[in-house]
């Protein structure tokens, strides 16, 4: 069973509060088109990611909306990649400095109260992967990296982690899961060798996977709009 969602991410571009995204994304409209052509290989609607660059990670949760994306059967958190939500707003520095340790208290918090499976982190935001999973693991957090794109090099604390060797060292700690953006491969090869390299390395650990339109010119358009379907 593939289990099918959205993120929150889908809603950058408007101003939805958290509680109409997570009623969106449980309608699961293409249920019955899915069963009736693939049976029940795909389940629709219930998996969904919060990404806390769109979605405020200071505000609290209600019980009632923890409880209602706790009904989805996969949730995952997207680590914030700002500390705050301006454009201008510094990038957060995942290492041992105190907005890193509130952050990642935070997500820690969120994640046990809506029953996430993992978080995920730019790994171009890492200066500190020891740091990092070492507080991962004394929260109780799975820690999960993404395959970057071709736009992060100005901005990286260590390597932009768009290749897969860049993940060899990380592959090796088994408490890793990865995230592959097919997107993001797609825009550094589009023979999608990374996705290969990626896949050989972490194996069962791979945690999801972020679909969107493979285009060269435009990041993450619709599904439909794929140069190369």
């Amino acid at each position: 069973m593939v289990i099918v969602g959205l993120s929150t991410k889908c809603f950058s571009q408007v101003s939805v509060p958290l509680e109409r995204k997570v009623a969106i994304c449980k309608e699961g409209h293409g249920n019955a088109f899915c069963k009736e052509r693939h049976g029940d290989v795909f389940e629709i609607g219930n998996a969904f990611e919060i990404d806390f660059t769109v979605d405020d990670i200071r505000k609290d949760i209600s019980p009632g909306l923890a409880e209602r994306i706790r009904e989805f059967k996969s949730v995952f958190l997207l680590a914030p990649k700002k500390v705050g939500h301006v454009e201008s707003d510094p990038l957060i520095n995942y290492g041992d400095n105190q907005v890193a340790k509130d952050a990642i208290a935070r997500l820690a918090d969120v994640a046990h109260l809506v029953g996430a499976r993992g978080v995920i982190f730019y790994p171009y935001l890492v200066s500190d992967f020891g740091y990092l999973l070492g507080a991962c693991k004394e929260y109780g957090i799975s820690p999960i990296v993404e395959n970057m794109d071709a736009a992060r090099g100005k901005m990286s604390y260590h390597k932009i982690y768009r290749w897969a060797q860049d993940f060899e060292e990380l592959a090796q700690n088994q408490d890793v899961g990865i995230a592959l953006n097919l997107q993001h491969a797609y825009e550094c090869d589009s023979s999608m060798r990374v996705i290969k390299g990626l896949v050989r390395m972490f194996k069962d650990r791979i945690r999801l996977v972020h679909v969107s339109g493979r285009t060269i010119s435009h990041n993450h358009w619709p599904i439909q709009c794929s140069d190369d379907p």
